[in-house]
């Protein structure tokens, strides 16, 4: 094109074409909107066109496939015996109204509110007079059980309190709002005293010992139990009874206290065992 005073004017010019450039994105989300690259905000699932600048200033146009996804929430009633594990795998041991959060099938959170009531109860027993034992909690369901005898139910003996005839171990059997446990056995030694049928002549060595001791009689007993307890009254271990004067026996645990317990049909003995 001509100059100012009419003669040619030559321009060079260094040109770049940018050009428009097009994509296509899938949005997968969890929530109630979603903002696009521009800012745009889409509130449900569907297709939608966005343009921004792209690297030469030129348009770009993406495609954006859109999936709203949404939270859940749910409500529930529980109950458990002793304690509850979670869906998420949290564990609680008492009554409590929490939140629960996992994945819903669509992969975002599913948040569960939990009404949930634990039952517990007190498994412990009180034992009077040596041979009168009574479970700690009241107004539930018992059943007495003979330990010494694989944890066989004693007929009719269904109250809170059990008085034993017979020298042995005994536990009760607690049903509380359907859930059911088993208490501790505990050691009745002292029915029949009186009687004094177990021989005086008896001794053991040596005592102190390492956890291995002989029990002697001066003459052959007919012992009907024969086992060892710790301070607490837990059977640590069951001998099976023999017509004999002598028996050779090893037992496991920490050292301390124990008690050797012979019992016959109208008489018992204990004697106490110190393990090293």
């Amino acid at each position: 094109m001509p100059n100012f005073i009419g003669c040619d004017s030559v321009f060079i010019i260094n040109l770049t074409i940018g050009n428009t450039s097009f994509d296509t994105i899938t949005e997968n989300i969890c929530g109630t909107s979603y903002i696009s690259p521009s800012g745009k905000s889409y509130f449900s699932t569907g297709v939608y066109y966005d343009t921004i600048i792209n690297l030469s200033g030129c348009d770009s146009i993406i495609q954006i496939n859109l999936i709203i996804n949404q939270v859940s929430f749910s409500s529930i009633s529980r109950t458990s015996c002793f304690s509850f594990i979670a869906p998420s795998g949290k564990t609680y041991n008492n009554s409590v109204l929490f939140s629960d959060t996992i994945t819903n099938s669509v992969g975002c959170d599913s948040i569960i509110t939990i009404n949930l009531t634990i039952t517990n109860f007190n498994k412990t027993v009180a034992q009077s007079s040596g041979v009168n034992l009574t479970a700690n909690e009241a107004g539930v369901t018992y059943q007495w059980l003979d330990c010494n005898k694989s944890d066989s139910i004693i007929t009719n003996e269904t109250n809170q309190t059990f008085t034993a005839t017979i020298n042995g171990s005994y536990s009760v059997q607690i049903t509380k709002n359907s859930c059911i446990d088993t208490s501790a056995c505990y050691l009745v030694n002292s029915v029949g005293l009186s009687e004094n049928e177990i021989n005086t002549g008896i001794s053991i060595y040596p005592n102190p010992n390492n956890g291995t001791f002989t029990l002697q009689f001066e003459k052959k007993q007919q012992i009907t139990s024969l086992f060892i307890t710790d301070i607490n009254g837990r059977i640590i271990k069951q001998i099976t009874p023999q017509k004999v004067s002598q028996y050779e026996i090893n037992f496991e645990g920490a050292s301390g206290i124990y008690f050797l317990n012979l019992v016959s049909e109208n008489d018992s003995r204990t004697i106490k065992i110190i393990k090293n």
